[in-house]
């Protein structure tokens, strides 16, 4: 008994003094394991800005710390389910509306996707670093960048290797050393700026610049291989139509051509003899997962994510 009454006021000992200072962080919970709940509840540093779900809450006091395990596992599963939200927004707005943008400005997808899709994605980022940094407790801003390189190695390897697994494909091999190039190039030039534990002016500047002209490398690289394809097809074009000549194909064109337009008069379009979409059918099309790929042809993972989404 004096043991229990000894351990509830060093307790709220605690708590008081949690209240009058916000030096104690989350993870002091380990020492307070018999009432983890209520040091969640009265903690600062415990407590989300942003969110509508208290997570730590939910694990200890929601499911309590008896199942702790439990929690997790139901937290991973709602991350996939989140992932998966997250996939499918994309590839119904996100995606079109890019390659939309893309096409007007008559940019290849390379571009519109280092330029685009990254301002949209890192945006975030940048603000949520921000105020990392603003709200940091004695200059620690382990957790801003913590998370700024965790994201690039997370999306480096997790998503280039889940992409990989549902949907092989071939890469192009100048564009992803290009990329790889300024990728290690700035992440040693971070650590060279971390190093010492201070950032200046000129090194940040420094990232910008970088920035710009990976910029300037792409898209003077995009507008050097255009010129170099147009100028390769205007190179066949102009031996074809020689060719054509000397070998008297025009004249067998003209004629493929009449013959193709009686073909189609007699054959109908298949637009114009494909029958009406029942509600049925648009019904079972909106429900099942749509994919050009039959399958049969689907890997284990393509196929357990088409059953999710």
């Amino acid at each position: 008994m004096p043991d229990i009454l000894r351990s509830i006021t060093n307790l709220q000992q605690y708590f008081k003094a949690s209240i009058m200072t916000t030096d104690i962080e989350c993870r002091d919970y380990h020492n307070y394991a018999n009432n983890t709940c209520s040091f969640m509840r009265t903690t600062p540093d415990c407590k989300l800005d942003e969110g509508f779900i208290n997570y730590l809450t939910f694990v200890f006091c929601t499911i309590g710390d008896k199942l702790v395990a439990l929690g997790l596992t139901l937290l991973a599963g709602w991350l996939l389910v989140l992932f998966i939200g997250l996939g499918v927004t994309a590839d119904a707005y996100f995606c079109p509306a890019l390659r939309v943008i893309a096409r007007v400005l008559k940019l290849s997808e390379n571009i519109a996707g280092v330029t685009f899709l990254a301002f949209g994605n890192g945006a975030p980022d940048i603000f949520s670093a921000i105020a990392a940094v603003g709200s940091a407790k004695g200059g620690d801003v382990g957790l801003a960048f913590g998370a700024l390189f965790g994201a690039g190695v997370f999306v480096t390897t997790v998503v280039a290797g889940t992409i990989g697994l549902v949907t092989p494909f071939t890469s192009i091999q100048r564009p992803l050393l290009r990329d790889i190039i300024f990728f290690i190039v700035a992440a040693f030039g971070a650590y060279v700026a971390m190093y010492d534990g201070k950032i200046y002016l000129v090194e940040s500047l420094g990232f910008v610049i970088m920035y710009i002209v990976y910029l300037i490398v792409l898209i003077g690289g995009y507008f050097v291989n255009r010129r170099i394809k147009d100028r390769r097809a205007l190179l066949q074009a102009v031996q074809t139509e020689a060719a054509a000549k000397s070998y008297g194909s025009v004249q067998a064109t003209d004629e493929t051509t009449v013959a193709a337009d009686e073909t189609s008069r007699i054959i109908p379009d298949d637009s114009e003899s494909q029958p009406d979409v029942t509600f049925a059918l648009a019904l079972r099309h909106a429900f099942l997962p749509r994919t050009d790929t039959p399958w049969a042809e689907r890997n284990l993972i393509n196929k357990i994510f088409s059953i999710i989404r």
